[in-house]
């Protein structure tokens, strides 16, 4: 009884749904009209308008700025002076120091082993074979399924 009922329903709305999406005003309503705009027939808008005092302003120069980093400037020099620590000298050091460290790392890439891709693909081949059964077991299972295979061709 509830399957007629449900199966009813179900027919009444798809006539309803069908019925209704015949008429133009329910497809526009809904979005079912798939509408595109003439190419030819394009609005024009009025043109953009610029403000009365477009002109662009020079940058203000911001002195409060300057005076501060030239205060600190000053600031560090007299701790230097009073310190007895000569900056110059220092970072002259130490970028002669970073140099020759990277001069070396650079010096040694040219002493590669020319094996390198033997080596790798020895060690990758080593590997392969102790994740799968090891050679000595290996050659075990294949003595058996030799044997068993052997066994089976005799009982024939």
């Amino acid at each position: 009884m509830k399957n007629k009922f449900h199966f009813q329903n179900i027919a009444t709305l798809t006539i309803a749904m069908m019925t209704l999406s015949a008429c133009d005003s329910v497809k526009k309503t809904f979005g079912f009209d798939h509408y595109q705009p003439d190419e030819m027939n394009v609005i024009d808008n009025p043109p953009l308008s610029l403000p009365p005092c477009y002109d662009l302003r020079p940058p203000e120069k911001k002195e409060t700025t300057t005076s501060v980093s030239s205060a600190n400037n000053h600031n560090q020099k007299a701790l230097q002076v009073i310190a007895g620590n000569q900056p110059h000298q220092k970072q002259a050091a130490a970028k002669a120091v970073s140099t020759q460290a990277l001069v070396k790392k650079a010096s040694l890439a040219h002493n590669v082993d020319k094996d390198i891709k033997e080596k790798i693909s020895e060690d990758e081949k080593l590997v392969e074979e102790k994740k799968s059964l090891s050679g000595v077991g290996k050659k075990m299972m294949d003595n058996i399924t030799n044997l068993s295979n052997d066994e089976k061709d005799t009982q024939k």
